[in-house]
């Protein structure tokens, strides 16, 4: 891990956690025998140590990302201000006050709020992407380039990074 990760990383360390990450216990040997994966319930993680920045809201990117966040990659989901991803509200049936779906398909992951349209925010935004491996974003096409979030600028910014567009046209 980089020194400029761990120092964004103790910069967000304020980062919660979304939904519920299931408890997995760890199943020993029975009679001498070892057991599979499925059996004790232990998950291949292959995407560990893989950061991913999420931009995206409702269907297609939170679930594209669940599966990321699944295979064990960080996912760090930017949400707006005030009202965060749509489907927080969209329910029956509801766990508390969030919507299942919600807490379905954003397992997982980190949250953060961000605003932006904010210039802060859009610097919070590209430091963020200057430390993470992958960023996929589902906005209208052109918008987050309108906002200095578009691939050409974030490239700059972090060479290596991998950007994913996902758009329903």
């Amino acid at each position: 891990m980089s020194s400029s990760f761990r120092a964004v990383k103790r910069r967000f360390s304020a980062l919660c956690p979304v939904g519920f990450t299931p408890q997995l216990g760890r199943s020993h040997p029975v009679g001498g025998r070892r057991l599979s994966r499925a059996q004790t319930g232990e998950q291949l993680r292959p995407l560990e140590g893989l950061t991913v920045l999420d931009l995206t809201r409702v269907l297609a990117g939170p679930f594209a990302t669940m599966i990321l966040g699944d295979l064990g990659a960080e996912v760090i989901k930017v949400e707006r201000p005030g009202a965060g991803d749509d489907t927080r509200a969209w329910g029956p049936p509801f766990v508390g006050a969030e919507s299942a779906y919600f807490l379905s398909v954003n397992r997982n992951k980190k949250s953060i709020c961000v605003d932006l349209k904010h210039p802060r925010g859009a610097g919070v935004i590209q430091e963020l992407a200057g430390v993470c491996d992958v960023l996929v974003e589902n906005y209208l096409p052109g918008k987050l380039h309108q906002m200095g979030l578009g691939y050409d600028q974030l490239i700059r910014v972090n060479p290596r990074l991998i950007y994913c567009s996902i758009s329903g046209d």
